[in-house]
């Protein structure tokens, strides 16, 4: 028998496989300062897709980096620093859709 206990921030969640996933960060999650080059392609996307989703392969095109491990640890350092929200597609669930945080809200919420 398994208990799950859930601590809630209105995040949307799902259970799967005993597992619970999360497709936002939580609210109080701080917006953290980004280095040179994460600011660099965060102002790229940012004056390509402002607040529409897009996807890994779009980046990759904006960006003009072949290397989709980069794209990927951008990603992953925009996301933990809260400047970048990913969620699942909705048509294929395998696949990630990106939407940028506006740096109006991200530097609004700094820490310090």
């Amino acid at each position: 028998m398994y208990f799950i206990c859930l601590l809630i921030y209105k995040d949307s969640y799902f259970v799967k496989d005993r597992f619970i996933y999360t497709n936002r960060l939580r609210k109080n999650t701080m917006v953290k300062p980004l280095p040179a080059w994460e600011m660099k392609n965060y102002s790229i996307l940012w004056k390509k897709f402002r607040n529409k989703e897009f996807t890994n392969l779009e980046a990759q095109k904006e960006l003009e980096i072949e290397d989709s491990h980069k794209i990927s640890v951008l990603f992953y350092n925009l996301k933990r620093k809260g400047w970048i929200n990913i969620k699942r597609s909705e048509k294929d669930q395998r696949k990630k859709v990106y939407r940028l945080v506006s740096p109006e809200k991200a530097i609004g919420e700094l820490e310090n």
